[in-house]
């Protein structure tokens, strides 16, 4: 499935990966420099409390517009309300109301009462067309994840629990590993970002090292792909009906994808399979790269494109 959240957030975390590649071209502009040079080292200071803030709204938007997304697909899976899973029915009914409310007091806010009127009125015919278990049903996108204006590891732990994917901890920590990305403690360092984030927001004296800001933009990248990839494979066991993913039998870490890796080094892209032991194939032309690993990917297997010597993830896709 096509996914615009998906497109817009790779643009996005590109941005933030390419300016730690620049930096020889601007001046080391978000490196420390000695206390003398206090002038540089407050505006570098200010950048990367900016990147860091950046870096967790781009997450939290791509976590709500993805989980949009693939509510939208309900309705081509589960013919009528009434066969959807008890949680989901919950979610496009309950929680709906709340969360569509808050959208649209940010609507309100942001452009004006009609606009928000409009919107409540739309969205709430949408939670009312499942009345009775009819057939056509329509959902809203803003069904789940906009009744509160950030996103916590609790919080990022229902929203796939939704979805029928449970023991969210030994996901991210199997996943991670599986693509060399390693997260040991989902929820200390999920709190670690939301903490930067917010410091970054509101101590005006908060000073993030550029290390712990590559480490958490690393890390914030590796948890909207392992939540992509879980709601992804979610969407297609519903699809295929699986009787284990109906029945929330299905266990996620001890079914991980195979994959495919591209790595830029050098101006040169490096191809492995399920590995980095192993370099298959090199190419200088990412599109050429690009174009032959997703040729290569078997059904349910995934490709993923890291990015200079931290190894950002910087792009995904899957065959599910």
């Amino acid at each position: 499935m096509t996914s615009t959240a998906r497109t817009e957030y790779f643009e996005r975390i590109n941005s933030i990966i390419s300016s730690f590649e620049r930096q020889n071209l601007y001046n080391n502009f978000l490196n420390e420099r000695p206390p003398i040079e206090s002038l540089h080292n407050n505006q570098a200071r200010l950048l990367r409390n900016g990147l860091s803030i950046s870096n967790f709204c781009f997450f939290e938007d791509f976590i709500k517009s993805r989980l949009g997304e693939c509510l939208k697909e309900l309705p081509n899976i589960f013919s009528d309300f009434g066969s959807l899973p008890d949680a989901l029915q919950q979610v496009l009914t309950i929680n709906a109301l709340d969360s569509i409310q808050k959208r649209g007091e940010t609507i309100k806010r942001s452009k004006n009462i009609p606009e928000a009127i409009k919107f409540i009125q739309e969205h709430t015919h949408n939670v009312g067309s499942t009345h009775n278990n009819s057939s056509p049903y329509f959902i809203s996108e803003f069904s789940l994840g906009w009744s509160k204006e950030n996103i916590n590891f609790d919080d990022y732990i229902n929203f796939l629990g939704n979805f029928h994917v449970k023991k969210c901890n030994e996901i991210i920590k199997n996943m991670s590993s599986h693509i060399s990305a390693p997260i040991l403690d989902p929820k200390v360092e999920f709190t670690q970002i939301t903490n930067a984030r917010h410091k970054a927001a509101h101590v005006p004296s908060h000073n993030i090292s550029i290390e712990d800001l590559k480490k958490n933009i690393k890390n914030t990248i590796a948890y909207a792909f392992i939540f992509d990839y879980c709601i992804s494979y979610s969407i297609k066991l519903f699809r295929a009906a699986n009787e284990h993913h109906l029945e929330k039998n299905f266990s996620f870490h001890n079914n991980l994808a195979k994959f495919r890796t591209i790595i830029l080094n050098n101006e040169i892209h490096h191809t492995y399979y399920n590995s980095l032991s192993r370099s298959i194939k090199n190419y200088n032309n990412f599109s050429e790269a690009k174009s032959e690993t997703l040729i290569k990917l078997k059904t349910n297997e995934f490709f993923i494109y890291k990015r200079n010597s931290d190894l950002f993830i910087a792009e995904w896709d899957f065959n599910f």
